[in-house]
């Protein structure tokens, strides 16, 4: 089972017509009825409803396990929020675990990024991909340049599942149809203080289920961290080419990744939601694989041996959605070979799925180079085109050159007649 955060909206208001809470009368009967003391939970405070002794209250009687969340300011429709007033509710919150906002009516744009980065914070609580934002389902900073060192990349947007964004009753429900199909990236259930007052009875088998699942804002943020490879930790060439691969796959698919154990691909990818396949039929690689899912604690990452000249069945997991072949293709030194595995990699696809690939470059047509134990055969753009782009069948939708080198912070992006590396994006027909 998945990692959870339990966000609750609308603390400090008295269903149903939503006056003051004052005394916390209502939440503390509701969180009492919940059992949530010493449980994981983000609790989204309207700071407008609250008052000094309403918060001392939170400081002496909340756990350290619940923190609290700036939900708006007076949850007025319309209303913006400025980062002063932000960090005013930070303020007034002191003493006590902080680091999310929660935007009422899930409404937000990236204004509400800046000013809550500008108050510090950490984490913004969303709404439903595709309806409330454009960031997709897996964790994201949207203010970041997709290049951007991970330590300048601000505040990061967590997705809200829509099936889990409700009463307790079909919340519960609702995790017990997913348990078919588990993921690696946490996920967020969100409840509403106010929608369980006639339900209260739902709420502790909902924890009871959950609670062994749950995490805080903390773990969640590492978790959203260990998504976004750093350069000093994986070094400049494997940086670029993984984050190039996970810019180009997204999130929620069902991937096979050929190569990318340095950056630990196929383990960020699986914490993006992805159902990664990781495969090589070099013995090493397959035992580095193992290492990072133990790492990363990615339990839903399948390794398989599998010899992609070879003749044998597709990888577990076949047909994918999209096939990252990072750091790998070098490794075959023929170029017929070559142009077989292209064609297996393709084979694998469904109609429409992405062949992204990361690969050195040649300036000067194909060579040989020793690369640690193994043999590589760096590529020219020619002979991209002609063994792997032409054989592939595929549409090319989109390329990228760069140049790195040693260091973690030598790489950049440039032309191709001055490139060492090339990443590139094929379309399978359908």
């Amino acid at each position: 089972m998945p990692k959870f955060v339990l966000r609750v909206d609308d603390c400090g208001w008295v269903p149903p017509d939503k006056t003051d809470d004052r005394g916390l009368t209502y939440f503390r009967a509701w969180r009492e009825a919940f059992g949530l003391a010493g449980a994981p939970a983000v609790l989204g405070f309207i700071p407008a409803t609250m008052t000094p002794e309403d918060v001392d209250w939170l400081r002496a009687h909340l756990s350290p396990e619940e923190e609290v969340a700036i939900h708006g300011w007076d949850h007025a429709p319309g209303a913006v929020v400025s980062a002063g007033q932000m960090r005013a509710a930070v303020a007034a919150f002191a003493g006590l675990p902080c680091r999310a906002y929660i935007p009422p009516f899930n409404a937000y744009d990236e204004d509400v990024f800046a000013a809550w980065q500008a108050a510090e914070g950490r984490v913004v609580f969303g709404g439903f991909a595709g309806e409330h934002h454009a960031y997709g389902v897996a964790p994201e900073r949207p203010l970041a340049d997709w290049l951007a060192p991970a330590e300048s990349c601000g505040v990061w947007h967590v997705n809200a599942a829509r099936d889990l964004y409700d009463r307790a009753g079909p919340v519960l429900a609702a995790l017990r149809a997913r348990e078919a199909t588990p993921t690696d990236m946490p996920l967020v259930i969100t409840l509403h203080a106010t929608w369980d007052v006639n339900g209260l009875s739902a709420l502790r088998p909902l924890l009871a289920y959950v609670r062994p699942h749950l995490i805080g804002t903390r773990e969640l943020l590492a978790i959203c961290d260990r998504t976004r490879p750093s350069a000093a930790e994986v070094g400049g060439g494997p940086f670029v080419a993984s984050r190039y691969v996970i810019r180009q796959v997204g999130a929620g698919r069902r991937v096979l990744a050929l190569g990318g154990s340095e950056a630990a691909l196929p383990q960020r990818l699986a914490l993006r939601g992805c159902a990664v396949t990781a495969v090589s039929g070099d013995p090493p690689t397959l035992a580095a694989h193992g290492e990072n899912s133990l790492r990363y604690d990615t339990p839903t990452v399948r390794t398989q041996g599998w010899d992609p000249l070879g003749d044998g069945a597709a990888p577990a997991g076949a047909p994918f959605e999209a096939v990252a072949a990072c750091w790998e293709i070098d490794h075959y030194t023929d170029a017929r070979a070559i142009v077989r595995l292209t064609r297996r990699l393709v084979d694998t696809l469904v109609p429409g799925g992405l062949l992204v690939v990361a690969a050195g470059l040649s300036a000067d047509g194909a060579r040989l180079e020793a690369d640690g134990g193994r043999l590589r055969r760096v590529l020219g753009l020619a002979e991209h085109a002609a063994e792997i782009v032409g054989p592939s069948g595929c549409a090319l939708v989109d390329r990228m050159t760069f140049r790195h080198g040693p260091g973690a912070a030598d790489y950049r992006l440039c032309a191709a007649d001055d490139a060492n590396a090339v990443c590139y994006t094929l379309r399978k027909p359908g």
